[in-house]
């Protein structure tokens, strides 16, 4: 039997953050629910403030979605004198080598450097870190649990009126959005649609419109995320492929979007395009320049029948191609098992 102890800031839903549920709660708890031969476990900080070091050895695994702390050797030495590894886990590249993110990228190199195995949701992300790592970084992909989403976005009591579309993110979207904000700006000037701008947007879209057909929906807990990701029709998922940061971005959003029913019109993105390529009831702007983002618009607007069946499909593909209770536990049990 396999033993695994995930670290997390807390094991409450308020206190799990996006990148602790989807890289260390929801794959530890699922591969714990699914596989025969694997036991994990999630520690909060409080279960961690008062155990000792008895009480937390004797697992083959440790594992925590990033981390910083650079003078963390003396934590390592104890994990391997008593049989264990460490694994690093991380979805975005904190090495600040294209972008400012937490002003700690020089210690989240060294780290990388330390632990035993690092895990990231993309090739890309692999490659960048490789430098700094021990050995190649492994990549499991994102996966959500459709079902718990639909479920709190069930509970979802609509805000505002007619059709919605607009922008859900945090700060590291600031360039992404700059193309699109112009056309969309149009179209809420042009069609009796309502735009909404959720989680911290760049202060240039709060100009998208100087009357009501604008709301502005601040941030959430993860827990209760669902439930303003409900509130949109359309998700509006730009990247800026100059940006070299965004080389390590996920598909997490669209994802996101689909789990529940919420159309996404998506760049011309790498990891987004291999959705569109799987099939996946997204739209993808033709070209990424405002033109082409206005029409990607126009034309969900226009065409209610489109727009629904997209709707409706979302959820049953996102359940049958990245789920994590159904198909993604697997690929994180058999990393696992394949470095004890």
């Amino acid at each position: 039997m396999i033993s695994i102890l995930g670290f997390t800031r807390g094991t409450g839903w308020d206190e799990l953050d996006a990148p602790q549920y989807y890289r260390c709660y929801l794959p530890l708890r699922e591969v714990d629910r699914n596989a025969s031969d694997i036991q994990a476990k999630i520690a909060g900080g409080e279960a961690l403030s008062g155990a000792t070091d008895d009480e937390l050895g004797g697992r083959d695994i440790y594992t925590m979605a990033r981390m910083y702390h650079e003078n963390c050797d003396g934590f390592i030495a104890e994990i391997h004198r008593r049989g264990g590894i460490l694994v690093l886990d991380n979805d975005d590249d904190l090495t600040e080598t294209h972008k400012l993110v937490s002003g700690r990228g020089r210690e989240f190199k060294g780290v990388l450097s330390k632990v035993d195995y690092v895990t990231v949701a993309t090739p890309p992300l692999a490659e960048a870190f490789a430098q700094y790592t021990k050995r190649p970084p492994v990549v499991l992909r994102n996966h959500v649990d459709t079902t718990w989403m639909t479920s709190v976005a069930s509970k979802a009591k609509r805000l505002v009126p007619g059709l919605t579309l607009g922008f859900s993110g945090s700060p590291t979207h600031w360039g992404d959005w700059r193309i699109p904000s112009v056309p969309f700006s149009r179209i809420l000037h042009d069609y009796p649609v309502t735009g909404l701008l959720h989680g911290e947007c760049p202060r240039y879209l709060g100009f998208a419109a100087q009357d009501t057909s604008l709301v502005k929906l601040g941030g959430v807990p993860f827990s209760i995320y669902p439930v303003l990701l409900k509130q949109f029709d359309i998700l509006l998922c730009a990247v800026d492929n100059k940006d070299k940061f965004n080389d390590g971005k996920s598909a997490v959003k669209p994802l996101e979007a689909m789990a529940i029913g919420v159309v996404p019109i998506i760049s011309r993105f790498a990891p987004y395009l291999a959705l569109a390529k799987a099939g996946a009831p997204v739209v993808v702007v033709e070209e990424d320049t405002q033109d082409g983002w206005y029409e990607a618009m126009r034309g969900l607007i226009i065409d209610e029948p489109r727009r629904l069946g997209l709707s409706e499909e979302g959820p049953a593909w996102v359940a049958e191609h990245r789920d994590m209770v159904y198909t993604g536990w697997k690929h994180w049990a058999d990393f696992y098992r394949s470095i004890v």
